[in-house]
């Protein structure tokens, strides 16, 4: 490979009903996804709290690393669903990093009757002035962390990353490698029972929504999507796009720019697009 460096990684997507692996080669700029495994679980019959789900995850993978040639051991990790708690809060502006904490805190459990003591919070600053800071609050349960340790341990495999959706498409935005996307937009995934609306504003997201497939969250994007001029999509399925978006909206497919050169065993470049932004997201 005349002196490129080459990593095996894999990627993977948690949900609640299904979950997504990529097995990947990344050398230099270039990416290339070897295989792709989709998983799905009978409805109802998983749980981040409890001994099954990590069984079927580390059944998974280990008999998908069984049957590969390669050698992986750094695996990276995405998850955004209703477990994960996403807020956007306004509070007075303080120094000390310890009493935003206790600031935040307070304000969420104010509204959301959680024990944050299950949670890791992680804050984004959207804005600031003198007197306030407008945060972007981020709750993630410690028990699906503690499930993704766990699998890297049975498994010997190394944990890299675990992330949610927005903070992929906040890097992939920073790293300025989104065709035709200026300061701000309106960013659509698709999942198998829900999807997630990302708003984006002078490049940041600043607000991010979850939502079921259902006539309500539907009448519901339909506003936020009357905002926005621009739309991107991407995601794992096209019901969406079908349903509302195709006829009624100018939607472009999220497409990365040539300077990331992404090949796969499927050749269509659409294919790619839609199914692989958060694993290149993950990796780049």
């Amino acid at each position: 490979m005349g002196g490129y460096f080459i990593k095996n990684i894999i990627t993977l997507d948690l949900n609640d009903d299904y979950v997504k692996l990529n097995f990947i080669r990344k050398y230099n700029r270039s990416i290339h996804i070897d295989k792709s495994v989709y998983r799905l679980f009978e409805e109802g019959s998983i749980s981040y709290n409890n001994k099954s789900y990590l069984e079927k995850i580390n059944n998974i993978l280990k008999d998908e690393l069984q049957n590969t040639n390669k050698s992986y051991k750094d695996i990276y990790f995405n998850l955004q669903n209703e477990n994960v708690i996403v807020r956007n809060i306004k509070i007075p502006n303080i120094k000390k990093r310890k009493d935003i904490f206790g600031m935040i805190e307070n304000e969420i459990t104010q509204y959301i009757p959680i024990d944050i003591k299950n949670y890791v919070v992680k804050y984004n600053v959207l804005n600031s002035n003198d007197e306030d800071l407008d945060l972007q609050v981020i709750l993630f349960p410690k028990i699906i962390i503690d499930t993704c340790m766990l699998v890297c341990k049975q498994l010997k495999l190394r944990a890299k990353a675990l992330n949610i959706n927005l903070n992929i498409l906040q890097k992939i935005i920073n790293l300025d490698i989104i065709k035709e996307f200026g300061q701000e937009a309106i960013f659509i995934e698709e999942k198998r029972n829900d999807f997630i609306l990302n708003i984006a504003k002078n490049r940041t997201i600043q607000e991010s929504y979850i939502l079921q497939k259902n006539f309500q969250s539907y009448e519901f994007a339909k506003g936020l999507l009357n905002q926005n001029k621009d739309i991107f999509y991407y995601g794992e399925r096209l019901e969406l796009f079908n349903e509302i978006l195709s006829d009624k909206y100018e939607t472009k497919i999220l497409s990365l720019k040539e300077n990331i050169k992404v090949q796969s065993h499927i050749d269509e470049v659409y294919e790619e697009n839609i199914n692989y932004i958060n694993s290149i997201g993950m990796i780049i």
